[in-house]
């Protein structure tokens, strides 16, 4: 049935065009960061005081859940600094999170790709009656890296190890675009240094095409056959 519909073709043509992308709270990745931390609990703790049953009503399940959860330890502005040496880590701080990714622009010199994702993947740091969560405030929390879709197929095609024990290169990405009333942001990446993998002395650089993908211009009409293309890719 999906081959008559054409569901695997326009997966296949959609394919260079998605990516993973992984954020992970910089205070996780090195203990320097350990005063990014305190500003993101301060913050966090804001959002889960003031966001209400009805605000989290139209947000995914997972959301609610995890505020409702995170209302136990509270951290104030006098608090005194964390000590680097002694991270500790509530039930609320994630971590590393992942989204899948869409190449939605490029820039006129082609030096950089635009990548749109959902912004629900920081989902603990904005609600309704917080200021709003800022680009500038993103790339301080969270260290954002993408994998393209050429180096996980490369992966499949040379199993040796379980999947998700692979290693994978990561290519380092920065938001430059949010919004948070529409679940969306966008991230940038150096076009030319998209890895592929590594070998013994360097990271490999991905030779493939990264293409912007193509947007419809019409609202798709309501029982329009359509595909969610999502991660890993080609999982439709």
């Amino acid at each position: 049935m999906a081959e008559v519909l054409g569901y695997s073709k326009l997966a296949e043509e959609t394919l260079n065009s998605v990516v993973s992308v992984e954020a992970t709270l910089w205070h996780h990745v090195h203990k320097k960061h350990a005063a990014s931390m305190k500003e993101y609990y301060i913050r966090n703790d804001k959002v889960n005081q003031l966001s209400t049953e009805e605000d989290d009503a139209d947000l995914p399940m997972d959301t609610a859940a995890k505020r409702k959860q995170a209302k136990k330890k509270l951290v104030k502005d006098d608090d005194p600094e964390p000590d680097a040496d002694k991270l500790q880590y509530p039930n609320r701080d994630a971590g590393t999170r992942n989204s899948t990714g869409f190449v939605i622009a490029m820039s006129e010199s082609k030096k950089t790709l635009r990548i749109l994702m959902c912004a629900h993947t920081m989902d603990e740091c904005y609600a309704p009656h917080v200021e709003d969560f800022t680009v500038e405030l993103a790339n301080k929390f969270f260290k954002f890296e993408v994998t393209c879709s050429h180096q996980e197929l490369n992966v499949h095609k040379n199993l040796g190890n379980e999947i998700s024990k692979q290693v994978r290169v990561k290519t380092p990405a920065s938001c430059i675009a949010l919004d948070t009333e529409k679940d969306l942001m966008v991230l940038e990446v150096v076009a030319n240094q998209i890895f592929m993998g590594f070998n013994s002395e360097t990271n490999i650089v991905c030779t493939h095409e990264h293409p912007v993908i193509a947007m419809v211009t019409e609202t798709p009409r309501a029982l329009d056959h359509c595909i969610l293309q999502g991660w890993p890719p080609q999982c439709i």
